[in-house]
């Protein structure tokens, strides 16, 4: 009996740490109000709200890879799995510009798509990264973007034979043109 209770427990507890996956900030979810602050140097500032689904590998639902759909004809012949990083998207809260840090390890593909809470697609863009760190600009200039406002941008990993195998996201608050 004592072992039944406290496997019972233990099954409570590690189920109970379990942040839930279709929440609204998941990548299932439509919230897009907490996101990591990032000063224009790459510094960490802090938080609002939880990010901790922000910079992770994750699981997506099919909406999220329709709207890769359209870069899916990549050919990834060369581009190795590797072991990647996506680090920082800074600065946050942004402007017209913000600059994503990556590092890979062998040549690689990169999507990345930037949509708002109503799944509105900005930006999709698919890319070659070479084995380095790369600070990447993104600029979204004459994207349409409202101000102020919150964005989420989408990001996956591929090479030959495998697509997608390393994806998440990060939230972006945009608070001028």
């Amino acid at each position: 009996m004592k072992r039944f209770i406290a496997a019972t427990l233990l099954g409570l507890a590690l189920t109970g740490c379990n942040k839930k996956t279709n929440d609204d900030n998941s990548a299932a979810g439509t919230n897009f109000t907490s996101y990591q602050q990032w000063d224009i140097n790459g510094q960490r500032l802090g938080n609002v709200g939880d990010v901790s689904d922000e910079y992770r590998m994750e699981d997506w639902p099919d909406w999220v890879y329709n709207i890769f759909k359209p870069l899916d004809t990549a050919n990834l012949t060369g581009y190795n799995w590797s072991e990647v990083v996506v680090d920082r998207l800074y600065p946050n809260p942004c402007g017209n510009t913000q600059f994503l840090r990556t590092f890979a390890t062998q040549p690689i593909n990169l999507k990345l798509a930037l949509i708002d809470p109503s799944k509105k697609v900005y930006l999709l863009k698919s890319m070659e990264l070479n084995s380095a760190q790369h600070d990447l600009q993104l600029n979204y200039t004459n994207l349409g973007m409202t101000t102020p406002s919150y964005y989420r941008l989408f990001y996956t990993f591929s090479a030959a034979g495998k697509p997608y195998f390393q994806r998440g996201h990060i939230d972006i608050y945009k608070t001028q043109q």
